[in-house]
């Protein structure tokens, strides 16, 4: 089987909330070299928001933000944290928390609609997760 390379790479630590700037501009950037829908471009924007703030809001810990856009095929999102990890995954997946008074489970939750792929994996060591988004071929209407 060929090995899939990334065409474009980012990484960045997660510490502050000027990471958080920092890297929702470099996302943004990257965004705009590649043939997503803008659509697409908004969904994937929102959800590494989301998934970089709540690092910072609910783990306790520090993180790292990798993205890879593998040429034409798909971009993929991964945030890591050294945290407590996540309670009820499942709960929060199914939007069944949402009544709590925590905000905890609307990222993750919105993420989860927001992307095509949302894996997570989660202990009392940190949590892990892996976001995708397939690029939609453009159609074009004029011949």
């Amino acid at each position: 089987m060929k090995e899939l390379k990334s065409s474009t790479e980012f990484k960045h630590r997660i510490e502050t909330d000027q990471d958080i700037q920092i890297i929702l501009l470099s996302v943004r950037s990257m965004l705009n070299k590649f043939p997503f829908s803008d659509t697409d471009k908004q969904s994937i924007h929102v959800c590494s928001s989301e998934l970089i703030r709540n690092v910072l809001k609910h783990s306790g810990s520090i993180g790292e933000f990798h993205s890879y856009f593998l040429k034409d095929l798909c971009i993929i999102i991964r945030v890591i944290d050294k945290g407590k990890g996540i309670e009820n995954v499942e709960e929060i997946l199914n939007g069944d928390n949402l009544k709590h008074s925590s905000s905890l489970g609307l990222g993750l939750l919105g993420s989860s609609r927001l992307m095509d792929e949302l894996l997570i994996n989660t202990s009392e060591k940190g949590t892990e997760i892996v976001a995708m988004k397939w690029v939609t071929p453009l159609i074009s209407l004029s011949k």
